[in-house]
């Protein structure tokens, strides 16, 4: 998508967010999770990798099992 497109819907879900909603965000840039989450999971072949909230980044879980 165009710049312009993708900062307004980067604006519209910061919008949201801050008025309780809660959003599903989904995403392959990291510093996007970062900016609009206040949890981030990594999915990788439908499990849920890693997961953790926002400063302290993701904490690793388990592996497959």
């Amino acid at each position: 998508m165009d710049p312009q497109s993708r900062n307004a819907i980067l604006e519209s879900v910061e919008r949201l967010s801050g008025e309780g909603m809660a959003v599903l965000y989904t995403t392959h840039y990291m510093e996007e999770a970062e900016r609009l989450c206040d949890r981030i999971a990594i999915i990788d072949e439908g499990r849920i990798q890693a997961e953790g909230t926002r400063p302290c980044s993701t904490s690793t879980t388990t592996g497959p099992g």
